[in-house]
């Protein structure tokens, strides 16, 4: 089981562009509208990202990076709790195996069914 995994990706905006271009043009888009509608795919990848919080420009360059250890994660040097980062997503963490339930969720004993709430036998 991975306990502390770190990754970084980095996507050069030239490279992006150029190939965003050739996918354009593959399409059937004139050279010149090929290019001109990479630099606007490209600068709105990159917009939205930064928006969202998952990349940063770094030298010209489209960058992510992403740690976690010990229930925290440090997403492009922000670090937060898993369920800050889960909440992000709109995503509901993942319960660690060392920490106490957290207030709102079941406990172990409140999920199993007690006798009252049993169907009732035919």
């Amino acid at each position: 089981m991975v306990q502390s995994p770190d990754g970084k990706v980095v996507i050069p905006v030239d490279m992006a562009t150029e190939f965003m271009t050739k996918i354009a043009g593959l399409e059937g888009y004139q050279p010149a509208d090929a290019a001109k509608l990479a630099d606007q795919q490209v600068k709105g990848l990159a917009a939205m990202g930064q928006m969202f919080r998952i990349t940063t420009m770094e030298d010209n360059a489209i960058s992510s990076s992403l740690q976690y250890a010990n229930g925290q994660v440090t997403l492009n040097g922000q670090k937060m709790p898993l369920q800050d980062f889960a909440a992000m997503f709109g995503l509901e963490a993942p319960s660690l195996p060392d920490s106490a339930p957290q207030e709102g969720q079941p406990q172990q004993d409140d999920a199993a069914p007690q006798q009252d709430d049993a169907a009732p036998q035919p």
